[in-house]
């Protein structure tokens, strides 16, 4: 391919500069010829919409700052880990075929999200799937994917925020596995097997087992649950079955307002803070309202969101006392400004307030809250 692309490119420049004469003079001819190039110009497109294949690009870059100086980066990295830098925290390129019954899809990826969320030996690939439909409506698939958990994605642009929720932060991203999907007009639902939670190469010998339903009662209301189950303990003589649920309300509510709710419930065996026999648990959401302005362009927004990881199950434990450890406790508001000069394109400013309770102080200082501000923009082309 990468021979292939300069010839071409060569062999049309030389075809141009050939005749430059002849170039000269049809384009000052009258209609006759303009209409041979327009008419020539919609068969070209007409072939190129009717090809089986799509590719597609999205780049997201940042500037962010954040008041806790003792880490390298930003704590809890998620989108914009690099703090006081001009970085990019996604570039991607995707080719997706679609024919009849059968259809694949191949991204690559580069960034600093990749380098947070996936395996150094594996985060060029953010995504490698085939599928076929043996029956109407209904899809079996198979390979690497994004995570069904949650409503942030990995691409800014799709969010109202660019920061993660802290529940965000620690849900799953890739996932390795097959899927079996059926929808209808009103009902989306999927049933997942997989190598693990956020896991791409098995950590165990066990599988994990998810689900995912979606109903909209209205047109512009959808109720969701989703959830992933199984062992995620790499000790086979010590499994920890674990139990994520993830519930989804999305409501846009006239032109202007877009509310999304979101909150998750963990339990997990063995994993009791003060007790490895007992279930340890955690729980976390968010609720992001946002306003769009009557001119499209600019929107703003508010997140509320709480974090509460009480066994420690995916966060560091903490100690307050001698005789008291926690997990992250946490919760915070945030506020962002968006323009969007098209469609396809984005500038977000935002801000975060984060603090802790029970007395966590675990940022710089030893203080118990954290300020954080970024700016990102973004295309998808």
């Amino acid at each position: 391919m990468k021979t292939i692309l300069p010839v071409i490119f060569i062999f049309f420049f030389l075809a141009g500069i050939a005749n430059p004469q002849d170039s000269t003079k049809s384009l000052n001819k009258n209609s006759g010829t303009e209409k041979n190039i327009v008419h020539d110009t919609i068969i070209e497109k007409t072939i190129l919409q009717s090809l089986p294949f799509d590719i597609s690009g999205y780049i997201d870059v940042y500037y962010s700052h954040d008041n806790d100086y003792a880490n390298a980066l930003d704590r809890f990295p998620g989108v914009s880990p690099q703090r006081d830098e001009y970085r990019i925290n996604i570039a991607q390129l995707s080719l997706k075929y679609f024919k009849q019954n059968v259809r694949g899809n191949i991204t690559l990826q580069y960034g600093d999200e990749p380098d947070v969320y996936w395996d150094s030996d594996k985060k060029l690939l953010q995504e490698a799937n085939v599928g076929f439909s043996p029956y109407e409506n209904l899809w079996i698939d198979a390979g690497y994917f994004l995570t069904h958990i949650g409503t942030e994605s990995i691409r800014p642009m799709e969010n109202v925020f660019s920061s993660f929720a802290m529940v965000s932060y620690y849900e799953p991203f890739p996932q390795a596995g097959a899927v079996v999907s059926y929808s209808t007009r009103r009902f989306n639902g999927a049933f997942w097997i997989m190598n693990g939670y956020g896991q791409i190469a098995d950590n165990n010998k066990n599988k994990s087992l998810g689900l995912s339903l979606t109903w909209w009662p209205y047109k512009n209301v959808s109720l969701s649950y989703n959830n992933i189950a199984g062992n995620e303990s790499s000790d086979l003589d010590n499994q920890k079955q674990r139990l994520y649920n993830n519930f989804i309300v999305r409501a846009n509510l006239g032109e202007n307002w877009n509310i999304i709710l979101n909150n998750d419930f963990c339990l997990q065996q063995k994993s009791k803070i003060d007790d490895s026999t007992g279930i340890g648990s955690m729980v976390g959401g968010y609720l992001t309202v946002k306003y769009t302005f009557n001119n499209p362009k600019f929107s703003i927004a508010y997140r509320g969101e709480y974090f509460a990881d009480f066994d420690g199950i995916f966060s560091p434990i903490y100690t307050i006392s001698p005789l008291e450890r926690s997990g992250l406790l946490c919760y915070g508001p945030s506020l962002a400004f968006e323009y969007k000069p098209m469609p396809n394109a984005y500038v977000r400013i935002e801000g975060r307030y984060l603090t802790t309770w029970r007395d966590l102080k675990i940022f710089s200082d030893e203080k118990d809250y954290r300020v954080d501000g970024s700016i990102t923009m973004g295309v998808a082309f």
